[in-house]
């Protein structure tokens, strides 16, 4: 009997499904595995079906050609369910779930009473674009306006450097004196001092000044000058309070000194400049550049008289007033390097300054107690403390008869000190200032 008038009549037209209780009345039981499923169970035949007729089939299985055609049809069914139900499904899904109201769109507020938008954000410059790929002829081009205006400002600062020179030389340039005289720059003698170092202990000086609470102040120091009832004067200058003498030679075969203190001033002795004043009718010999001429021998009479080795003539004030020449020196350490000879002054320097000094040193012993102390030492030469000559110069314009030449400072002769000569060339520049402003 086929599966629909066993279940009550219910055919294809009513959309009848095969289910599992259907499968388990037509097929047998067997020892397989019970996989229900339509394509376990019939999967063989069901294939057979499109291959071979349903009497073979049948021939070759317990399934009646009625059952099986009944099958057939139910498969049909099955398939048609499935997609039945499937659908029906998804619509049921659709129906349940809640429907999302669209909100009402919210009412535009009149721009007075809007808030105010944030002000953007200033834009940065854009970088100008770069220009196109230069051909050989513009780079060439470009090149040789480059080279033109570089070699036209060159040669405009030189026509401003030579146009303009200030000339500030050193109270030893010699040289120069001597080019720019053979050069025809006007030039005349001038005043100019002479003389030695003298060195004491500092605990001297510092008593002298101080008193006995000195080791609690400072290095003391002192400036001193004395004019002399003949007219001739004296004084001191560049006081080195706990300070050295040097070396300041510029020629071969020349002994000069000076003075120097370091920083903290703590070296055992104080030592100055000990000059006096020359006029131009002193220097013996004709010429502008005599004065020149007499201290390079003064130098030279010295660097012989120490013994030809840079070693610096130097003598006791105490033999120095009794006109003997030292053997033995005092408490006093010299402190020239690279040593000193001891002898008598008298023989090496000119009379011009040992007379002077002879006079002075006791003078100045009466200003300041303990200047003529015999142990004190008396180095010489110091012959570089101010220049001899002066370069001429007009009163207004501070330049030179040579046009273009401001000469200024020590040197040149019109200072007598660094600060005085660095307030002489800020006034040379002002005057070149003056000149080429526009």
């Amino acid at each position: 009997m086929c599966i629909p008038c066993r279940r009550g009549g219910r055919g294809k037209e009513k959309g009848y499904k095969l289910d599992e209780k259907d499968i388990r009345e037509i097929v047998p039981e067997t020892n397989e595995p019970k996989d229900l499923s339509f394509t376990a169970v019939y999967g063989d035949q069901f294939r057979k079906v499109q291959e071979e007729s349903p009497e073979q089939i049948v021939k070759g299985s317990s399934i009646s050609e009625e059952d099986m055609q009944a099958l057939l049809r139910s498969k049909e069914q099955v398939l048609i369910g499935r997609t039945a139900k499937r659908k029906l499904e998804e619509e049921q899904k659709r129906s349940r779930a809640p429907k999302t109201e669209r909100q009402p769109r919210a009412e535009r507020k009149p721009k007075s009473e809007r808030a105010p938008k944030p002000e953007k954000p200033a834009k940065e410059p854009k970088e100008p674009r770069a220009a196109g790929k230069l051909t050989a002829g513009k780079a060439i081009g470009r090149g040789l306006l480059v080279l033109l205006t570089t070699v036209l400002a060159i040669v405009l600062a030189l026509v401003v450097i030579v146009a303009s020179i200030i000339h500030g030389p050193s109270d030893s340039a010699r040289d120069t004196f001597a080019w720019l005289h053979a050069m025809g720059v006007p030039m005349e003698r001038k005043p100019f001092a002479m003389g030695v170092r003298i060195e004491h202990r500092q605990e001297t000086i510092g008593m002298a000044q101080y008193g006995e609470n000195y080791v609690n102040l400072p290095a003391a120091d002192y400036k001193l000058n004395v004019r002399l009832p003949d007219g001739r004067s004296a004084y001191t200058f560049c006081m080195c309070p706990g300070g050295y003498v040097v070396a300041a030679a510029s020629e071969r075969g020349g002994v000069c000194t000076n003075g120097m203190s370091y920083s903290g001033r703590a070296g055992e002795n104080a030592n100055s400049a000990l000059l006096v004043t020359l006029r131009p009718e002193d220097v013996p010999g004709e010429g502008v550049l005599a004065g020149m001429e007499w201290q390079r021998e003064i130098e030279r009479a010295c660097y012989a008289a120490a013994g030809a080795d840079y070693s610096a003539p130097a003598q006791t004030v105490g033999d120095f007033l009794w006109g003997k020449a030292t053997v033995i020196p005092g408490t006093v350490t010299p402190t020239y390097r690279p040593n000193v000879h001891w002898c008598e002054l008298h023989e090496v320097l000119p009379a011009a300054l040992t007379e002077v000094l002879d006079a002075a040193i006791p003078a100045l012993g009466k200003v300041l107690h303990g200047f003529d102390d015999p142990n004190a030492v008396l180095t010489a030469p110091e012959t570089r403390s101010s220049s001899p000559v002066r370069i001429l110069r007009n009163a207004e314009t501070l330049q030179s008869a040579v046009a273009g030449l401001y000469p200024c400072g020590e040197g040149a002769g019109y200072a007598g000190g660094i600060t005085s000569a660095a307030v002489d060339g800020m006034r040379a520049a002002e005057k070149i200032i003056e000149k080429y402003k526009v």
